[in-house]
């Protein structure tokens, strides 16, 4: 029998069966550094998935800020330079140095937070909410140990509520919490935000609301100024000792001489009131 042929046979079985055992895949074992990188890639796509309309969305809302369970302690620094009658204003320095280009105007009974943390012999660091600290000659300024808001918790809320747009700019007729705003349109969103419906317009913020003697006004009510804008007049939210919180100044003025202020409840053009009330308790 001639065996030849079965011997040049096998051989190529048997190569024919090696393959087919070692040509199956093996498990793939990932590169830990891509890993990485697919997932970070991954985390990235998703975080740009919401679209424009949702983030618009999120604006009304505010910039977040920590609740307080009662009055808020701070240092006022209220200008003093010049009077009621004529106004007057502090230059307000990027440095402690006179020198330098002024950034900004402390108007005569306007107020800025003061930043504790910064100390220069003769000078008082100012906070502009935003745009970075600035200086005040300390003999110019009074500073004043300040606690504004309410042991009552919706009336310290509206408090709270309105110094978080503390520098937002004014505009005329403005309705916008991150854009820009108008005294009436202020009051009335600050409100709404704490489930108090009122008008937009000043008159009518008076109007429908309860007038109360001076010597009952609380943080939270509102401050009216009658004679102010011929006679449109202007309008603003009590935050407690002898301070007021409204939206401001002609368009284009940047904080604080004008948009979203503290002032005192008198200051140049401001020299009339009334206290309106739509937190009265029964």
């Amino acid at each position: 029998m001639n065996y030849k042929p079965l011997l040049t046979i096998i051989p190529c079985i048997i190569v024919f069966l090696a393959f087919l055992v070692v040509d199956k895949p093996l498990p793939k074992t990932e590169n830990p550094v891509k890993q990485e990188r697919e997932k970070s890639a991954r985390a990235e796509e998703k975080s740009t998935e919401r679209g424009p309309e949702e983030e618009a969305a999120l604006d009304p809302e505010g910039p977040e800020i920590e609740e307080e369970e009662g009055p808020i302690k701070t240092d006022l620094v209220v200008g003093k330079t010049g009077s009621l009658k004529k106004g007057g204003f502090e230059p307000i320095y990027p440095e402690a140095d006179e020198l330098s280009e002024p950034i900004g105007k402390l108007e005569f009974n306007c107020a800025v937070i003061r930043e504790e943390d910064q100390l220069e012999e003769g000078w008082v660091c100012v906070d502009l909410k935003g745009k970075g600290k600035g200086y005040v000659k300390e003999d110019h300024v009074e500073v004043v140990e300040a606690s504004l808001g309410s042991s009552d918790a919706l009336r310290n809320k509206i408090v709270t509520d309105a110094m978080s747009y503390l520098g937002l700019r004014f505009a005329r007729y403005g309705k916008s919490l991150t854009e820009g705003i108008d005294c009436s349109n202020f009051v009335q969103q600050i409100y709404k935000k704490n489930g108090i419906e009122i008008p937009d317009k000043p008159n009518e913020q008076r109007d429908s609301g309860k007038i109360i003697a001076e010597r009952e006004r609380k943080a939270g009510d509102l401050i009216y100024y009658d004679k102010a804008n011929n006679g449109y007049g202007h309008i603003g939210i009590y935050v407690g000792n002898g301070f007021i919180i409204n939206s401001t100044g002609h368009s284009g003025k940047i904080y604080p001489q004008g948009g979203v202020r503290i002032v005192r409840l008198l200051y140049p053009d401001r020299t009339s009131y009334q206290v309106v009330s739509y937190l009265q308790e029964e």
